[in-house]
């Protein structure tokens, strides 16, 4: 049987709600399990590097990584999602789209190599040149793997994508932080995500091969939706990585060393559960959508349900504690992101809750109204993002996060509940406790600081333990008698 009647064959059926909702489980708890242990070693693997690197050669190594992920939006061309969502796929389509995927990356590699000197230049940093042409590496080699990547994810193959994933992380924050610690500098993180890419490719096609065939294969279906998701993704990394553009151009590599590292702070904590509901979400939406918007409906609130009793009062936490909780992590250097953490872990705790609204909307079929929210969202952002930096530097790219990425986002959780058949009551009454609770919690940490606690060397990690003792039991507290939810409500959630 070849790879796409396997793909097929692989699929719960339309309308068997139970087995989704049980495929659904265990690929949350594959992901989970791999990501998150694989995200933990990264997690303090990225403390080491942080704590070797100046902020010029963390920001060197960003302006290099900005550019990675707008190349790999091109490479990725939307089969990837368009092949996880489409309801009915042949073998010709999938292998032509392996065949052009292939084409269009090495021609990315090839480019990113040629233009390594006029990216640089841009920037401002000739060191840079070197981090490009190594990166260039990378859309190649990740354009072998795209399709039977996303063929694993229709087939809810949770596990097999979760372990490439897991020795993509380990190796690539293995390698960074052995050569960080041999005074490499900005190299060790280009040289990590290269060898991290390159192991990933290695485990994918060790269970899923790649299959080429012409491209003329490529259906009009596919490259239409396709065609949709790219602009979508490609205007999605735009903004993404215009603070990282802006803060490059406009402050220099300090001003991005300082908004990275205030990033990876804020983000973190999202960054971890998002990652696993991207992989997990979409093949379980498409099918909940075929059957109907009510299924839909079920499987969006009760993920975002859960989603945000477990991210807002942990980023409400951060933005709380971050005068105590980037000194004590990063180390004394770092005092300079502390505001910039608190307006971007702000800004996480809203958008993350809205994150599952684009899966919804192009689970639906719709990749064009998520197309044009995207674009919208660069016609917005960007110019606040110069605005900002231009003024308040990594600060003011913060607070254009903050102040507009949230109206944007509802506009497109509207789509969703639409497509859903659920009404903005509905989305209200699913987040409501998490934003409750964790004002609540807010209140009783700041309260804690009032009191003496000297001035020891030691009292801001006790400060913070202390934090986190008392915020989590006042969260629980709130959950569980104010809004009659408990911890295991959150995994029924799921279901």
């Amino acid at each position: 049987m070849n790879a796409v009647a396997d793909a097929a064959a692989a699929t719960p059926p339309a309308g068997d709600t139970p087995q989704l909702g049980r495929a659904l489980t265990r690929g949350l708890g594959w992901v989970a399990l791999l990501r998150w242990g694989a995200q933990g070693v990264s997690w303090l693997g990225t403390l080491a590097v942080i704590r070797a690197l100046s902020p010029a050669d963390y920001g060197a190594a960003g302006m290099a990584l900005a550019y990675l992920n707008l190349v790999r939006m091109v490479a990725d061309v939307g089969f990837g999602g368009a092949l996880v969502a489409l309801p009915a796929l042949d073998e010709r389509e999938a292998r032509g789209a392996q065949s052009l995927s292939t084409l269009i990356g090495v021609t990315a590699s090839l480019l990113s190599l040629g233009l390594a000197g006029p990216i640089a230049a841009f920037f401002g940093d000739p060191g840079v040149v070197r981090l490009i042409r190594i990166i260039a590496l990378v859309p190649l080699v990740e354009s072998l793997t795209l399709v039977p990547a996303a063929l694993l994810s229709r087939q809810l193959r949770y596990r097999a994508g979760a372990v490439a994933e897991a020795v993509r992380t380990i190796v690539g924050i293995g390698l960074s932080v052995a050569l960080a610690l041999a005074g490499m500098g900005a190299l060790c993180i280009i040289l990590g995500h290269l060898a991290g890419a390159a192991a990933f490719a290695l485990v994918v096609a060790s269970v899923q091969r790649p299959a080429f065939g012409p491209i003329g294969g490529v259906g009009r279906r596919i490259v239409g939706f396709g065609g949709d998701l790219l602009v979508s993704r490609f205007a999605y990394m735009t903004y993404v990585t215009a603070p990282s553009v802006v803060a490059g151009r406009m402050g220099g590599s300090a001003v991005l060393g300082v908004y990275n590292v205030a990033l990876t702070f804020a983000a973190l904590p999202a960054e971890k559960l998002t990652q696993v509901l991207a992989v997990v979400a979409p093949p379980i939406f498409a099918r909940a959508a075929q059957q109907g918007g009510a299924e839909l409906g079920k499987f969006y609130l009760g993920l975002t349900r859960a989603l945000s009793l477990v991210l807002v009062p942990l980023l409400w936490g951060l933005a709380a504690t971050a005068v105590d909780a980037v000194p004590v992590l990063a180390g004394p250097r770092w005092h300079e992101a502390i505001p910039v953490v608190v307006i971007l872990a702000l800004h996480q705790s809203v958008s993350s809750a809205m994150f599952l609204a684009a899966h919804a909307v192009v689970a639906s079929g719709d990749a064009r109204s998520a197309r044009n929210q995207s674009l919208l969202a660069v016609g917005v952002l960007v110019p606040l993002f110069v605005l900002g930096a231009s003024r308040w530097g990594a600060i003011g790219l913060a607070a254009a996060w903050l102040v507009a990425q949230p109206l944007l986002q509802l506009r497109l959780v509207g789509m969703a509940l639409r497509h859903a058949g659920r009404t903005a009551g509905d989305y209200l009454r699913a987040v409501a406790p998490a934003y409750v609770g964790s004002l609540v919690m807010v209140g009783a940490v700041l309260g804690l600081r009032l009191l003496p606690w000297g001035t020891g060397a030691a009292v801001p990690a006790l400060r913070l333990a202390a934090d986190v003792v008392i915020g989590a039991a006042t969260y629980a507290s709130v959950l569980r008698f104010g809004f009659g939810v408990r911890p295991k409500d959150v995994l029924a959630a799921l279901h």
